[in-house]
């Protein structure tokens, strides 16, 4: 018997609540970082100023658009290191929050439940499961937040400067749709095994160690070493499967980002030769 996992509405609610209790980490940060995102947008901006300049045959001031370029990369270089600083700060509190109310929510639990959940499904989730949501609030959450800001912030601009290009950037959302819903209805069974295998894994490790003399006394080492390795192999092939998964949905992301460079590219192209649009 395993413990439930919690689904995604459950989730979404722990995590609101963990916001809401440290808004102020939580705000610095995403102030930081919409910022930096926002800075961002203003490199294509001096180069389309710089191509202007030369297509109508005029003399841009290189100087001061290198200054300027060169002051919004420090600025927004800044930005970035604080925010991940601040996103830091909240994954220490993340982590402390998720292992407190774990403990506390295992404590509520009836003893027998507690018993028949065995010591490695508690020991997988206090230690490696916190450790993953550690590592997602510190470092993917930043970047998953960062860049879904700099898409937003990128589209919005797109559309003011020419809606025609804007049509390249939504080449390949239905790829990116289709690919992700493929990925996400079999990887979350994958990773529910995953999980369990290798809460298995410590289970068996745990159970060897703590009863070693016993083992030891009865000759049950090969039977034990056996055991370690059945289940060592089934949380590997958990492992196997998983990756599996990635490397078939890895590379249509790939293609989704190269998809709309080429289109925005071609669309430009004519766009330009029928003056629909600048060449900055």
């Amino acid at each position: 018997m395993t413990l439930p996992l919690a689904d995604a509405r459950m989730v979404r609610r722990w995590l609101r609540d963990v916001a809401r209790r440290r808004r102020g980490d939580f705000a610095a940060m995403l102030t930081l970082l919409v910022l930096a995102s926002l800075l961002g947008l203003v490199g294509p901006r001096l180069l389309g100023v710089l191509v202007d300049a030369v297509a109508a045959g005029t003399r841009p001031p290189v100087d001061i658009l290198a200054a300027v370029f060169l002051a919004v990369l420090l600025v927004q270089a800044a930005l970035r290191r604080w925010g991940h600083v601040r996103a830091t700060r909240f994954g220490e509190h993340l982590l402390a929050t998720a292992r407190a109310d774990f403990t506390e929510h295992v404590l509520r639990l009836p003893i027998g439940t507690v018993e028949d959940a065995g010591t490695g499904d508690l020991l997988s989730r206090a230690t490696s499961d916190v450790d993953r949501i550690e590592y997602a609030a510190r470092y993917a959450a930043p970047e998953i937040l960062t860049s879904s800001i700099a898409v937003v912030l990128t589209v919005v601009a797109m559309l003011v400067t020419s809606p025609l290009l804007t049509l390249g950037v939504l080449v390949s959302v239905p790829l990116l749709v289709l690919t992700t819903r493929w990925y996400w209805r079999r990887a979350n069974p994958v990773l529910e095994r995953m999980l369990a295998a290798w809460g298995d894994v410590q289970a068996s490790a745990t159970e060897t160690v703590t009863g070693a003399r016993t083992v030891e006394a009865l000759g049950l080492a090969d039977r034990r070493v056996a055991h370690n390795d059945r289940a060592l192999r089934a949380a590997v092939a958990t492992e196997h499967a998983h990756r599996s998964l990635l490397a078939r949905w890895l590379p249509t992301l790939d293609l989704a980002y190269l998809l709309p460079v080429a289109a925005v590219l071609a669309i430009g192209g004519v766009a330009y030769r029928a003056d629909l649009a600048g060449l900055g």
